[in-house]
């Protein structure tokens, strides 16, 4: 399903579960656990929502990571970034039980990849902190040519060289 799809499916179901609601008394219309479309995380690539198989995703915060926090002049510390981390995982394993947290980022990219079903997906969009869900995707080289062999000074950077260019 397109990222475009399903935010407009997303929006129609709360439209429907708010007007479904409202004949239930005002306690119902207002529960915590429903989300507004514009509220939700951004959903980037296609997904299997009807699989129960799973899947590993990446899952970006909203809390900026060390280099981006640097790059828009605030203060961003390792502590505070995995505070706000842990407090993101905590409520994604309270929406998904069956959830794994994989992998941790905060340098460049502030997240972490997590593995699931892949029909649970849609459940951490509305997780509080969550920026966007990207699918975890793994590249692999076969073959660089045949018999072909790249000298390390072809790929290796020359990073003596680059310090005095380095602002």
């Amino acid at each position: 399903m397109k990222k475009r799809n399903f935010k407009s499916f997303l929006i129609t179901l709360v439209f429907l579960l708010t007007i479904s609601s409202m004949g239930a008394g005002a306690s119902a219309a207002t529960t915590p656990t429903s989300k507004e479309a514009s509220e939700l995380a951004e959903l980037v690539g296609d997904f299997n929502f009807s699989s129960a198989k799973r899947t590993s995703v990446i899952v970006e915060l909203k809390e900026p990571s060390l280099v981006e926090a640097k790059h828009k002049g605030k203060s961003q510390s390792k502590a505070n970034l995995s505070k706000a981390r842990n407090q993101v995982k905590s409520n994604v394993n309270k929406a998904v039980k069956s959830a794994k947290v994989n992998r941790e980022y905060d340098h460049v990219f502030s997240g972490f990849s997590v593995e699931l079903p892949s029909n649970e997906i849609p459940a951490l969009l509305s997780v509080p902190g969550v920026k966007a869900v990207y699918p975890n995707v793994t590249y692999t080289v076969t073959s660089v040519g045949e018999g072909e062999v790249i000298s390390p000074e072809a790929y290796s950077p020359n990073m003596f060289a680059s310090v005095p260019h380095i602002v």
